[in-house]
């Protein structure tokens, strides 16, 4: 696992690799970013830099609406259905909440 490597057109995140032919691009963004962006844009230029096949886009939810993250979901079905190799998205919810225990 490589953090940030560098081919040329700025660094994808992560770079997960088991010889040659097992490599993974891992990108992470907050949704209070431009996430669409990211996906769109931003990880296949990794992907063709690093020549990776497979990828993961990892979304840290930061803020309480959900647009942004419903729209990109819709893009990314989209392009499943179109036959099109589509990166993973993961969603972990980082916000803060009160404790269970603290809470009324």
């Amino acid at each position: 696992m490589n953090r940030e490597p560098n081919a040329g057109r700025g660094p994808v995140d992560f770079k997960i690799s088991n010889g040659y032919e097992a490599r993974v691009n891992v990108e992470i963004k907050y949704t209070s970013n431009n996430i669409k962006s990211g996906y769109e844009k931003q990880l296949p230029i990794y992907n063709a830099a690093e020549r990776t096949q497979y990828s993961i886009f990892l979304i840290i939810k930061t803020t309480d609406s959900t647009k942004a993250l419903d729209d990109l979901l819709k893009f990314r079905q989209s392009e499943v259905t179109s036959g099109k190799r589509a990166p993973e998205i993961f969603i972990v919810d980082g916000r803060i909440n009160p404790s269970a225990s603290k809470a009324k």
